[in-house]
């Protein structure tokens, strides 16, 4: 099911995006860790990996997105116990620096400039995009 929602619905998007709008800017969430070479044992890493392949070959005006561990600034009702030990633990993980976390409303005002000032490179890491939110 991940793999069909992953990657299948991204090409079937992607075909009728190329031929009703093929000159569509798109803007990808992708993952921390993402595999295109497709061999990592984590289904998260090796399917995200796969739609970005497919997203690459297709789509000329593209950013792919890969932030690390997402904080959700609103409160919530979080999903499972792993969700509710990592938000009480952003503190601590804050300190490991831009690399490993971002703020879910610094993340989704990067996606929403980037199509209005595309930033200089395709594939943005989380590091990347906290400092491409900062020039």
């Amino acid at each position: 099911m991940f793999e069909t929602i992953t990657v299948n619905y991204v090409e079937t998007f992607i075909n009728k995006l190329k031929k009703e709008s093929p000159m569509a800017f798109v803007s990808f969430l992708s993952g921390a860790g993402a595999d295109q070479t497709e061999k990592s044992r984590a289904a998260f890493a090796k399917f995200k990996g796969k739609a970005e392949k497919v997203l690459l070959k297709d789509i000329d005006k593209l950013f792919i997105f890969r932030p690390g561990y997402i904080y959700p600034v609103t409160p919530r009702k979080e999903p499972n116990l792993m969700y509710i030990v990592t938000r009480f633990l952003y503190p601590l993980i804050r300190l490991f620096g831009n690399k490993v976390s971002i703020r879910s409303s610094d993340l989704a005002e990067a996606m929403f400039l980037s199509g209005f000032n595309s930033p200089s490179q395709s594939i943005l890491e989380n590091n990347e995009i906290l400092d491409y939110m900062n020039s």
